[in-house]
């Protein structure tokens, strides 16, 4: 998890594994950021968080109230009790992009602009990733979130041939091997 500022430079952050929900990391990770200020002691507690419905949790709202701690986030399209939240907070919200930003930053924006013709490629001529995207479509996922899938695919059967040494089998086919001998 990462907190940043409202340019993007991260504040703090924290490292934990996939399992645990964000709603009970946040406030661990809040208490990691320290913004140095001209005089006195590093400041450390922010005005308010925005963050994503993952964090939409009334405990964890009253909690950070009670340190002086505004949360904006839109609430989870199950809720059931009556909102908390009020339009002009939640106009904020709209600047979550740049978390997003930082996020490209922090993560390989190299490594996934790499991978994103070759996705689409094959979203068009395979078969088996053409099928995985149209699972997802069916579950009502966005474009651009169907092609992340493709890529991480993608990825993974890269790392798969790699680990092996086996060439690549499409459909129980092997590819040739071809030596520059042969070749010429």
């Amino acid at each position: 998890m990462v907190v940043v500022d409202g340019a993007g430079v991260p504040l703090g952050s924290q490292l934990a594994s996939a399992s645990p929900a964000e709603v009970t990391l946040a406030e661990s990770t809040l208490k990691k950021i320290s913004v140095p200020q001209p005089r006195g002691r590093p400041r450390n507690r922010p005005l308010r968080v925005v963050a994503d419905r993952g964090y939409d949790s009334d405990p964890l709202r009253w909690r950070l109230l009670r340190r002086g701690i505004l949360l904006i986030c839109p609430h989870r399209k199950n809720r059931t009790k009556p909102s908390l939240n009020d339009g002009r907070a939640l106009r904020r919200y709209r600047k979550r992009w740049k978390v997003e930003r930082t996020f490209a930053w922090l993560g390989n924006a190299r490594l996934r602009r790499l991978l994103y013709v070759p996705a689409l490629a094959g979203l068009q001529y395979n078969p088996v990733l053409r099928a995985q995207a149209a699972r997802l479509a069916t579950r009502g996922k966005p474009g651009k979130v169907r092609v992340g899938a493709v890529m991480r695919k993608l990825l993974c059967l890269c790392v798969g041939v790699l680990r092996s040494g086996q060439p690549w089998q499409d459909s129980g086919r092997p590819i040739p091997q071809t030596t520059p001998a042969q070749s010429s």
